[in-house]
């Protein structure tokens, strides 16, 4: 199981907040994918950042074993440098609010979860 995190969007700013978050993220990125998960509906789950509200969230139908949905993201979030945890943390809500509205089981929903409620812990 994968978890990629990505942006579609014209901020710039937001764009290097996903690169800083990359550099944070990548190890626990590496343990999610690690995971023995006993659900075999997804291969990987993408969620894309884009230029909505923060409430937005519409999935994306593919054929692929793969769920794939888009997240808005709040105008009022700082992404500014000094703020990362401010954003670092909006990220790892978005994850588990992506990963209660996906068909996994539960057990293996909460083995992600622990997994990135690790990394936000170590920030």
């Amino acid at each position: 199981m994968y978890l990629s995190i990505s942006a579609y969007t014209e901020s710039r700013k937001l764009i290097k907040a996903i690169r800083r978050f990359y550099n944070t993220f990548e190890s626990f990125q590496k343990e999610i994918e690690s995971l023995e998960i006993q659900d075999t509906t997804y291969d990987g789950i993408i969620i894309s950042l884009v230029d909505e509200d923060e409430d937005y969230f519409k999935e994306t139908p593919n054929k692929d074993r793969i769920y794939d949905v888009d997240v808005g993201i709040s105008n009022n979030l700082s992404l500014l440098p000094n703020e990362d945890i401010k954003f670092f943390s909006f990220i790892h809500d978005k994850i588990e609010f992506v990963l209660d509205k996906c068909k996994l089981e539960q057990s293996d929903k909460e083995k992600i979860k622990d997994v990135i409620l690790s990394w936000k812990n170590s920030l």
